[in-house]
Parts: structure tokens; sequence; C-alpha cells
């Protein structure tokens, strides 16, 4: 699906890269689930042309996670092939001495779920910020879908990183205006059914990405609504057998 709206959100990154040049940046990206950050993000890094490396933390073992995370490291320096690193403290230290060195976009998609992975990574992040903070250029950009948990992370004054992030941003659904750029965009469409559409999926693009992925556009919303929700019922009650 072509990449639709943002301009708000896309200028303030744009403003943010800016600043980054002369300094260290440390911007949080949230909101629901499926609308839109990692596509976001993703989009203005490559608009823009800006070097970075993307880490997605799932809940795996430390050490499972922090190998995937250097070899994806490795593929950018490959002055670290072959390097292990005994836990999170040495690969955010390389990370931090990086951006001394040159500038750079690190993103971490999924940030909260280094509670599930190693919960000491926000102390490890915080005594690295604190120490690189007014020496380095770059920018460091943490995602996060559970917006209570992100929030708590980075504005609960009892957490390591209070009062550590220097921008946020909490990404919303498609506004009407955008809603319209895309219907825009699909043959067929009438007014009525566009308003259906709308209320449907109150305006998560993802949801709006796999109608357009599955040719659904232009079908009746209603049994659109009938369809989706039995295929979910049985995905969740999957889950539940499993």
């Amino acid at each position: 699906m072509e990449f639709i709206g943002r301009k708000t959100e896309l200028t303030r990154l744009k403003e943010i890269n800016e600043f980054a040049q002369q300094g260290g940046y440390l911007t949080m990206i949230t909101g629901r689930r499926r609308v839109g950050k990692t596509t976001l993000v993703k989009h203005f890094l490559e608009q823009n042309n800006i070097q970075n490396c993307y880490f997605f933390v799932s809940r795996k073992q430390p050490k499972s996670m922090l190998d995937e995370f250097v070899e994806l490291l490795a593929e950018r320096f490959p002055e670290i092939s072959g390097l292990q690193f005994a836990n999170f403290d040495g690969f955010f230290k390389f990370l931090f001495q990086t951006l001394e060195r040159k500038n750079y976009t690190f993103v971490f998609d999924e940030f909260q779920n280094f509670l599930y992975v190693d919960a000491s990574v926000f102390s490890v992040f915080q005594k690295y910020w604190d120490e690189y903070k007014d020496r380095i250029n770059g920018h460091i950009i943490v995602i996060g879908s559970l917006q209570t948990v992100m929030h708590t992370l980075f504005e609960d004054q009892k957490e390591p990183l209070f009062k550590r992030l220097t921008g946020k941003l909490i990404l919303k659904p498609f506004s009407v205006a955008e809603m319209n750029q895309l219907f825009n965009l699909q043959p067929g469409l009438n007014n009525e059914n566009n308003l259906k559409l709308q209320l449907l999926f109150n305006g998560i693009p993802f949801y709006y990405y796999l109608m357009e992925k599955e040719h659904l556009f232009g079908k009746d919303p209603i049994r659109l609504f009938n369809v989706w929700r039995l295929k979910m019922m049985g995905f969740y009650s999957m889950r539940a057998r499993n």
C-alpha cells in the first residue's frame, strides 16, 4: 500500500534528525498496536537516506537476543564481525561509542520487551546515556506498543530512564483527511462505503493494508466485518487450545 499521510509526524522526525546532527537525541514513539509506528519510522529513514540499524526486541532468552543484535550490528560495522559481547552492557557501550565517532540512527522496536528479556538493560542504557549524551551526535528511537508501560519507563521518577527522553511522538489512527486520501486511491468506492470502512476499522492502517492486499476494497463492509470476526474467533480459539 502506498504510504499515506503522517505529514506532521514526518516533519517532526525530520526536525529531530537535524538537531541530532549536533547532539544526541532519544525519541520515544508509541501508540496502539497496528497504528503504523514501525512503518512510519522505516519510511522516514528510507525517504531521507539515513544510515541506521533496526533492532526488534522479541521475548527471547537474553543470550539469543544479544547474539541476534550483534549479528545485525556486524552487517553495518564489519569490524565487529565474529566479536561476542558478554552481555548487553558491552553491546550498548559499543552503540554509544559509535555515536561518539559518527552520526547514526539506532532503532529499538517494542522496546518495552526488554522487561521480559533483561530488565537490567534500562539501567545500562541510563548509564551510557548519562555518560555520552553530551559528546555524541545521532538519534536513538525507541518504539513501543504498550503505551502505559512505555510512559512508565520514561516518565515514572522511580525508573532509570526518567527524564532521559528528548522527544516523544504518540501516533494516532488515520485522520479523516488521511482516510480520504486512502479511499481516493481505491477504485469503485462511494461515500457510504467509505464511512462504513472508517467505522469498521477505526482508522487503523494495518487493517486497510490487509484489505488492499486481499483485494477487498469495494466489497460489502458488513460482510467483511462478519468474515473478519469469524477469522479472529478461530484465531483466538486456536490460541486457547494451544
